[in-house]
């Protein structure tokens, strides 16, 4: 189910969070990518590969609406 535009955010902030704390675990047990990598069935690899993909391009947007904002301040 789509998260609705008024919680998008909200949402998936804590899906990330619930991501981020599996990876943190798995980084205090010593495990490298691959190792980490392996315990993840065929569907979650392609979703945390696709995941990592996102969030380099989400950081790219918002450093580009940080700068958009940054020009019209400037104009």
């Amino acid at each position: 189910m789509a998260n609705m535009s008024y919680c998008r955010f909200h949402n998936t902030a804590h899906a990330l969070v619930d991501c981020l704390g599996a990876m943190e675990d798995a980084i205090e047990e010593g495990q490298n990518l691959e190792q980490f990598m392996a315990d993840l069935s065929v569907d979650e690899r392609r979703a945390f590969t696709k995941l990592i993909q996102l969030c380099d391009k989400i950081q790219g947007a918002a450093d580009d609406l940080e700068h958009n904002e940054t020009v019209d301040e400037v104009e």
